[in-house]
């Protein structure tokens, strides 16, 4: 398959050209980000995926500044609806299939259990909103296409909680860290894996995706400096303490029942992803 990642230079971006890249000698994979195409330009959107041959174009392209989007509204919402609809637009007009990635953020947390993909959505925050406008626009624009929730996130190429925790650990022995929000870290590898099979078997409608197993960002804070080997005492607070301007989801745990049943595909526990990663980045460290 010829398949095109957008924001294909972010931290999921890169390990999803590198493991469908692995693939398969038949899958070719063009990287993509905002220097090569601006989603938010209907014109510029519709001439590259039009001038050339995608069977496949996966957008990881996003706003993710979950805090900023409660000031800068109309950039998240550019991006992260009106961009979307751009990608679904030309991807379907180009005759190839779209894939856009969404989060757990379209939920507001209050459910009692995991969620499922026909849960009715209620964002937590304008992020959240602006995701959600994103997949009706999708779906509106290319009912075949495949929708991508994940949450979590952590990777080897960005920003995220796993190196902010250890970057903090140089200077801090005592750190606090929010304990009333339950979710499921997950490492992009293993996302990008799941979006390959989910990909390859053609896949369409809504899945949801993460490492299995939850806990809370205190819990997941202890597990990194545990399997890291520092001594940092993690001080439980409260959301209310925190006080981050965008409201978060108290529950963002997934059931991933139809992942398996139309893949086979059964992520591993957050913690032994979490020493995978951990283990991969002490060889890169080393070198």
């Amino acid at each position: 398959m010829n398949i095109l990642v957008l924001g294909g230079r972010g931290m999921l971006g890169r390990d999803l050209v590198t493991v469908l890249s692995g693939r398969s000698e038949r899958h070719r994979v063009t990287a993509w980000d905002i220097e090569d195409v601006d989603i938010i330009d209907k014109y510029t959107v519709d001439r590259a995926l039009g001038r050339d041959s995608f069977d496949v174009v996966v957008n990881c392209a996003a706003y993710t500044a979950v805090d900023k989007a409660e000031q800068d509204k109309e950039t998240a919402l550019a991006v992260n609806a009106r961009g979307a609809r751009n990608v679904a637009a030309a991807a379907r007009a180009a005759g190839s299939r779209n894939v856009l990635l969404s989060t757990d953020y379209v939920f507001d947390g209050s459910k009692q259990g995991a969620y499922r993909e026909g849960d009715e959505p209620c964002p937590a925050n304008y992020y959240g909103y602006t995701k959600l406008m994103g997949e009706r626009l999708t779906g509106e624009v290319d009912p075949d296409c495949l929708i991508i929730r994940t949450q979590w996130l952590y990777g080897a190429a960005g920003k995220n909680f796993v190196e902010t925790m250890l970057k903090l650990a140089e200077t801090n022995k005592t750190l606090s860290v929010v304990d009333d929000q339950q979710g499921s870290p997950t490492w992009t590898a293993d996302l990008a894996r799941a979006i390959a099979l989910l990909v390859e078997g053609r896949c369409r409608g809504i899945y949801h995706v993460s490492n299995a197993g939850c806990t809370t960002w205190c819990g997941f804070a202890r597990k990194i400096f545990e399997t890291a080997q520092k001594e940092i005492e993690v001080v439980p607070i409260t959301t209310e303490q925190f006080n981050a301007p965008a409201r978060r989801p108290a529950n963002s745990v997934f059931d991933m029942t139809r992942l398996l049943e139309d893949t086979g595909c059964a992520p591993p526990h957050w913690t032994e992803a979490l020493g995978q990663y951990l283990t991969m980045r002490g060889r890169k460290d080393a070198r």
